[in-house]
């Protein structure tokens, strides 16, 4: 039971003797006036998560808070989302535990330089939001307007790393004008026919600023 922890929590003391309260046992202090909603009483310790400084602490009480431990992780991670915040990318994959939300807002706010790379992290790290996970991450590549090496690199992959790639590359070459779909590869392939599907007006250009999927 987490309320367990609130006992083992030692008080700090002070120079003069005086004691005071960790921050931990503070947040059971503060939410006692819940612990007669299961609910609201987890909800106010999980969502105190995000005060305490350093992974290790974070881990060791959001463990002691038992069937919130995931939400209490992914509380503190998203305090610590942004780049330049002191904590890297893997270490906060770690804190996410098996928690595929947190997981998945790392990733989606910490995007790799790399399509391939960004794609890779989707499918070690993510499995419920997979699909999402590796469809924000072409669509913000899509953004940036590829060079035609770049293309030419996504048409030489011997498999296809995300069912959303091979549109987009025809996206690049139909409306962008850039290079074309030759090539022997399956994604090649699959690019080409999505570029007749283009041409045909079958599948219609998107907006770069509108970051949502082309309309069919």
């Amino acid at each position: 039971m987490y309320y367990l922890l609130g006992f083992l929590l030692a008080c700090v003391q002070s120079n003069d003797g005086a004691e005071f309260e960790t921050l931990e046992e503070s947040f059971y202090s503060k939410c006692r006036g819940h612990a007669d909603n299961p609910a609201e009483h987890g909800y106010c310790l999980y969502s105190k998560s995000a005060r305490l400084p350093t992974i290790e602490r974070a881990s060791d009480y959001c463990e002691g808070l038992g069937e919130w431990n995931a939400e209490c992780r992914y509380n503190w991670v998203s305090s610590r989302i942004k780049p330049g915040t002191g904590f890297d990318t893997v270490q906060l994959l770690e804190m996410c535990g098996s928690h595929d939300d947190c997981k998945f807002k790392v990733i989606d706010a910490r995007p790799d330089e790399d399509l391939l790379v960004q794609l890779s992290l989707c499918v070690k790290h993510v499995s419920r939001y997979r699909y999402d996970c590796e469809m924000h991450a072409v669509q913000r590549w899509w953004k940036q307007e590829p060079s035609e090496s770049e293309l030419n690199r996504m048409l030489a992959l011997r498999r296809v790393p995300s069912a959303d790639l091979p549109k987009y590359l025809s996206f690049i070459v139909q409306c962008d004008g850039v290079g074309n779909c030759d090539g022997n590869s399956k994604i090649a392939k699959e690019c080409r026919r999505n570029l007749s599907l283009l041409k045909t007006s079958k599948l219609k250009c998107p907006i770069r600023n509108q970051f949502r999927h082309p309309q069919k």
